[in-house]
């Protein structure tokens, strides 16, 4: 069996990387109204691709971990439903808070045609993302595996921290959560390379 190489790996922080997002993101895209997330997510893998001059083809697949969804859309949703009624509720807020909204905008803009698939809901959902990518390289399902690992913590999840960790505190101290991510390469070690 062939080994499997990582690398090379790019990162995204938030707010450090959203200076210009919009600017530096690759023309044409499905961004327009994207969150902050989903934009980092695809300049991170662009910007890779392009630095490994890697072309995406049918064989090239894209994995996606993250913890949680982009729950501050969810919250702009429920509010708007709440606010100006479920017909006028914006479809593009919730097309933001889908589980694969950031796999659907990284398949829409990149080209990914191949095995595109999701991970979320625990800590390990990037390490699950890097498995399953390892996965379908050694058994040949894909040539290359494009991984992105987000993290998209934001005001709805320190306020549920803080009510499991921190209860009877009224006005417990701000929680840092870490926001980006990382974008790597993984490819089989062929003989001729």
């Amino acid at each position: 069996m062939s080994a499997i190489h990582v690398g090379p790996i790019r990162l995204v922080t938030f707010p450090d990387d959203l200076t210009d997002l919009d600017g530096r993101l690759p023309q044409p895209n499905s961004l327009r109204r994207a969150s902050d997330e989903a934009k980092g997510a695809v300049l991170a893998a662009a910007t890779l691709l392009k630095e490994a001059g890697l072309a995406v083809t049918e064989r090239t697949g894209v994995y996606v971990g993250q913890q949680q969804i982009a729950l501050d859309a969810c919250t702009r949703f429920i509010e708007t439903s709440y606010k100006d009624g479920p017909r006028l509720a914006s479809p593009l807020l919730f097309s933001e808070s889908v589980a694969n909204n950031i796999t659907t905008h990284l398949s829409l803009t990149l080209g990914f045609t191949g095995s595109a698939q999701t991970f979320i809901g625990t800590r390990a959902a990037g390490i699950q993302a890097v498995a399953a990518a390892s996965e379908d390289l050694a058994f040949g399902a894909v040539d290359a595996a494009l991984v992105v690992v987000m993290g998209v913590a934001g005001r709805l999840t320190e306020v549920a921290y803080n009510a499991v960790l921190r209860p009877r505190v009224r006005t417990p101290e701000p929680m840092k959560f870490l926001r980006g991510g990382a974008a790597m390469l993984l490819r089989r070690d062929a003989a001729d390379r």
